[in-house]
């Protein structure tokens, strides 16, 4: 039986690969610090520019940008990668696993990597809908 909570070091993960031998180290589950995390990284406070001081104040808001959906759970579910187009030429050693370099993936490699990651963890579902009560009762009854 699987424990409830797991430690990091204790999250299963899987290797996607590519056609050229490039790989990508995923966790296989998520758990809901992993989705608190990729949700906050799409969260910012709403600001405006105050006219008279020139400094942007926080209005009391937030904003969700959405846009940011895929790096975030990029950035979340990535342990490693290696190959040759994950690895520095100058170096040797691969590029770090930055929101810079992760955005900087192709838009194919990254939707492979999203499908393969939604594969294995599922969306999460809110409560179920109450049984119809709206069917009337029916009884027998001899006479």
């Amino acid at each position: 039986m699987a424990k409830r909570i797991q430690r990091s070091a204790d999250v299963p993960t899987f290797q996607h690969k590519f056609a050229n031998g490039d790989w990508v180290e995923l966790k296989s589950a998520f758990r809901i610090g992993d989705r608190d995390s990729i949700n906050s990284r799409m969260v910012s406070p709403e600001q405006k520019l105050n006219q008279e001081t020139g400094e942007m104040e926080y209005t009391g808001g937030v904003k969700v940008d959405t846009s940011l959906a895929n790096v975030a759970t990029l950035m979340q579910a990535i342990i490693a990668w290696g190959g040759a187009d994950f690895t520095d030429d100058k170096t040797g050693e691969p590029f770090e696993i930055t929101m810079e370099n992760v955005a900087g993936l192709s838009e194919e490699d990254a939707t492979a990597l999203i499908a393969a990651i939604d594969g294995r963890n599922p969306k999460p579902v809110g409560p179920k809908a109450p049984a119809d009560s709206a069917t009337p009762a029916t009884s027998t009854s001899a006479s």
